[in-house]
């Protein structure tokens, strides 16, 4: 039998080489290049410096503060803000001149952007290449390398555009053993190897500080302030995507101090029952839930991390204020070791941060290099859409930030993340966004565009074609608050009690629960929350779980709508109707967005109307309609059919999926005349517009492939 099944195996396996052949993607009647120009036409439909909330210079009306659960400018109390950015990473946060950073953050402006992520930065401040060994001292920046963060600094302030950093990402590559007291030739190198050490080993949290201090207190001659006293600081974080267990229990284990610590730690607990037979020895696995020996193993560790993680905070949120005197809203724990107990850390925080992705890459061969894979489905269809995972870590008192988001390349329907993303932050009522990433490098800066990668907008002009809804839903604010609230109640003895398990802060059996209420956790000593509450028991927190209390359960099988959003999960579509915004996402068929109805064959696509004078679509004189299939790189290689396994990412131009929307659009009475727009907004020719005499509405058909040559992604609609 055994001989029978591996012979079907490999038999089976042959077959499935044979049908499933690699696709290549080239230019053609189902592909149309696509001529990507990222610089924004002044002016232009695509231009909305006037579109969108804006002040010059950032801090204009002082610091930005948290104030319960949003936050404020110090000089106008009472007014809630939001920000929404892009990241820099690496060399892209030194322009060459003072001419280059202008150049792009004047850029920015026209986008609508009003927020940086300065990320990724350290090691190229010290060295032009980050990657060099910089000798003994890897916590000061050279004067050369100052000069072109300063005039990256002073762009933003200059403009408008608010800023947020972290004080550790990857310096590491650049730091010495030696550097944090440890005997050993060569560099840290790995990043997590640094962040476990500065919860655990004095030398690195001294060396984290040093840093600190000579970042946030260098003194900008453009600004003739420090960042520490920079009013466009709008936040800052402490330790990127540092959470102690991200890595599990063996990268715990392999540092003495983090088994000392912990050992002392669980020895004091030798007198409560609760913790009686957890063997003094960390596990591999940190996510077991449930009133298990393994779960109780887990919950203790979880336990340990989160006062760890509280420790550290206290310290650098200290140092920081103390030493540096730096008051901006401070942050910590962006990444994906989540146990409940981490909520404890989190009520420390001025407000909390997260981080997610949609078709992040999986690396099948070697970490960062071809092949890779993702899922490259439907992200409406069957398991909901982005910022699932992040909802229920917010905390309902405190303000609410992604400084890292994406529908990361080279998924396919990566073209409705803006208005999925910006919809659910309206919803929601979250504070910040930065969508990671503008660029990795100089060239991304100062001479954007070249081939799509798996992150940078620089790069992808279907990513960025679909900012523009998620900056008008959520900056503009397009899309209302939620008025309701389930928070979830965690009570904080339970949270102390290794019996709870170590289950991550979410609830996947609700999913969908976030386009209904405003949703997060509430800890609590057994107080009361002033809007209806959930008080879930812990051990249904666990990814299986299909129990997680009476309400929230009620509320998550209701149709998946809520005023101004409609989902079908089933067929996949997303619908949102605002006064100033309309449209939405579907693989095919006929939809009405209120204001905005759309008819598409086969080719889906994500498609929507938002007017530019700020008045209600029907009221507007001038609306930007915007019509994303598909945009991938010529030549680029997938290994099946259903392109979950990119194996080339192939070259120029870039080729958009040829496909059509008819469109109808209610407009006020008048003459009206179309244009279809180059990626800058630029008019490159008037296209057909007529009034439906049964409907009153304008129609006119969207199509790739107006110019054979030259796909069309915007239209502009202008009254005469």
């Amino acid at each position: 039998m055994k001989l029978a099944a591996s012979l079907c195996a490999v038999l089976c396996g042959l077959c499935v080489n044979v049908v499933a052949e690699p696709i290549t993607i080239e230019a053609g009647a189902d592909w149309i290049p696509l001529r990507f120009d990222p610089w924004i036409e002044p002016g232009s439909a695509l231009d909305f410096t006037e579109a969108l909330p804006r002040h010059a210079p950032a801090g204009k009306f002082g610091r930005v503060i948290a104030v319960g659960d949003h936050f404020e400018f110090e000089g106008i109390p009472g007014v809630p803000q939001r920000f929404y950015g892009v990241n820099l990473c690496n060399e892209a946060n030194l322009p060459s001149s003072r001419e280059a950073a202008d150049r792009f953050v004047a850029n920015l402006v026209r986008m609508g952007y009003n927020a940086l992520r300065i990320h990724h930065h350290e090691r190229f401040l010290i060295v032009d290449n980050g990657w060099h060994y910089p000798g003994q001292d890897d916590v000061t920046p050279t004067p050369e390398q100052w000069e072109k963060l300063d005039n990256l600094v002073a762009a933003c302030v200059e403009r408008g555009v608010y800023l947020t950093t972290d004080l550790f990402v990857s310096r590491s590559y650049s730091t010495p053993w030696r550097a944090i007291g440890i005997d050993r030739d060569g560099v840290v190198g790995n990043a997590a190897t640094y962040k476990i050490l500065c919860a655990f080993w004095e030398p690195a949290f001294s060396n984290l500080c040093a840093w600190t201090e000579n970042f946030l207190c260098h003194v900008n001659p453009r600004t003739g302030r420090s960042l520490a006293g920079e009013p466009a600081l709008a936040t800052l974080s402490f330790v990127n995507e540092g959470n102690l267990g991200n890595w599990g229990g063996a990268a715990l284990r392999a540092h003495p101090c983090v088994r000392e610590a912990w050992e002392e730690w669980i020895s004091a607990k030798a007198g409560n029952a609760a913790f009686a037979e957890i063997p003094h020895e960390i596990p591999d696995d940190l996510k077991a839930t449930g009133d298990t020996p393994e779960g109780r193993r887990a919950g203790a560790v979880a336990m340990f991390l989160a006062e760890r993680e509280t420790m550290l905070f206290e310290r650098l949120k200290a140092f920081v204020r103390e030493k540096c005197g730096c008051r901006a809203p401070v942050s910590n724990l962006s990444s994906w070791y989540n146990p409940v107990q981490y909520q404890l850390s989190r009520t420390h925080f001025d407000f909390v941060d997260d981080h997610f992705y949609v078709d992040h890459p999986m690396f099948l061969e070697k970490q960062w290099s071809l092949p890779s894979s993702c899922p490259n489905r439907n992200p409406i269809a069957g398991y909901g859409a982005g910022g699932r995972d992040v909802e229920w870590r917010r905390l309902m008192d405190k303000p609410f930030c992604l400084t890292e988001w994406n529908f990361s390349g080279p998924g396919r329907f990566r073209g409705c993340g803006g208005i999925v993303t910006g919809a659910l932050g309206a919803l929601q009522g979250w504070d910040g966004m930065w969508r990671f990433a503008w660029s990795h490098d100089r060239q991304g800066v100062e001479e954007p565009g070249g081939r799509m990668d798996y992150f940078n907008l620089n790069a992808d002009p279907l990513g960025l074609a679909s900012e523009r809804a998620a900056l008008c839903l959520f900056l503009r604010r397009d899309l209302p608050e939620l008025d309701a609230e389930y928070p979830l109640v965690l009570d904080v003895s339970a949270l102390r009690d290794p019996r709870t398990g170590a289950p991550k802060c979410e609830l996947p059996a609700l999913l969908w629960t976030g386009w209904h209420a405003k949703v997060g956790t509430v800890v609590s000593a057994g107080g009361s929350w002033a809007s209806p509450v959930v008080r879930v028991p812990h051990a249904t927190l666990s990814t299986t779980s299909r129990q997680a209390g009476a309400d929230l359960a009620a509320l998550g099988a209701k149709e998946k709508a809520h005023g101004a959003i409609r989902i079908d999960q089933n067929a996949g579509t997303f619908l949102i109707d605002t006064p100033r915004t309309a449209g939405g996402f579907a693989e095919s068929g006929a939809h009405d967005a209120g204001a905005l109805r759309f008819a598409l064959a086969a080719t889906p696509a994500t498609v929507w109307a938002s007017s530019l004078d700020g008045q209600p679509l029907p009221e507007s004189s001038r609306i930007l309609v915007t019509h994303l299939t598909d945009v991938q790189n010529s030549g680029v290689r997938y290994r099946d059919p259903e392109l979950t396994i990119l194996e080339d990412w192939g070259g120029l131009p870039h080729l958009a999926r040829n496909g059509a929307a008819e469109i109808a659009l209610a407009t006020a009475d008048g003459d009206w005349r179309a244009w279809r727009l180059n990626t800058a907004g630029l008019r490159l020719g008037e296209i057909p517009v007529e009034r439906d005499p049964a409907t009153g509405r304008l129609v006119f058909t969207a199509r790739t492939d107006y110019d054979p040559d030259a796909a069309t992604l915007f239209y502009e609609l202008e009254k005469h």
